[in-house]
């Protein structure tokens, strides 16, 4: 099984601001509609970086996000769901 890592700062750039305009703006409205829902039922709001990486299509994650990323042998725009092998990923 091929181990991954994501830091944090490269999956809040790949989250946020990878792919198509429309697309990112659902993303972020959602996040906010969600923590403006717990403001309203618990008193206040918030999300994590963790807490939105297991929530999110981690299968969607481009290979060239990951700290293994190997400009000469992998295709950047791979999602990791089309690698070849199984993999496991973690935030770091």
């Amino acid at each position: 099984m091929r181990k991954l890592t994501i830091t944090k700062g490269s999956f809040l750039d790949w989250y946020f601001n990878s792919g198509q305009d429309q697309e990112m703006e659902e993303l972020r409205k959602h996040l906010a509609d969600s923590i403006i829902h717990q403001m309203y039922s618990v008193g206040h709001g918030s999300m994590s970086v963790e807490e939105l990486f297991d929530r999110c299509n981690q299968d969607a994650i481009k290979i060239g996000f990951t700290e293994q990323y190997n400009e000469e042998t992998d295709d950047y725009d791979i999602e990791l769901s089309d690698l070849s092998t199984p993999y496991e990923i973690e935030l770091k």
